[in-house]
């Protein structure tokens, strides 16, 4: 619907607003901890933006190539996000690494 159209956009501003605060912070400081919080706001930017396009998507009638429309799209869109978290962890992981073996 409409309304929620506009409530994932609004999510959406006011992350990307809130990371650049963060960013900033982070740099500052050379806070792991605020720059692992940061992209970890950057992959909700990422999710509210992939379920307002599905969500956009799944209101468009049936076609012949998808007889039964784009309903399911938003369970792609959630896997979308998982995978993308994952991979974050992981990077994560590997930054931290170097600070465990060599705390400053």
């Amino acid at each position: 619907s409409l309304h929620r159209q506009r409530s994932l956009a609004r999510v959406a501003a006011l992350n990307v607003a809130y990371i650049i605060l963060q960013l900033g912070v982070a740099s500052a400081y050379s806070s792991l901890a605020m720059f692992s919080d940061a992209f970890h706001n950057i992959s909700d930017v990422a999710a509210a933006i992939i379920a307002l396009y599905c969500e956009r998507l799944r209101q468009k009638a049936p076609t012949p190539d998808f007889p039964f429309g784009y309903r399911r799209l938003q369970v792609l869109g959630a896997f979308t996000n998982a995978v993308c978290l994952v991979g974050l962890g992981f990077f994560l992981i590997l930054s931290a690494l170097p600070h465990l073996v060599d705390p400053e």
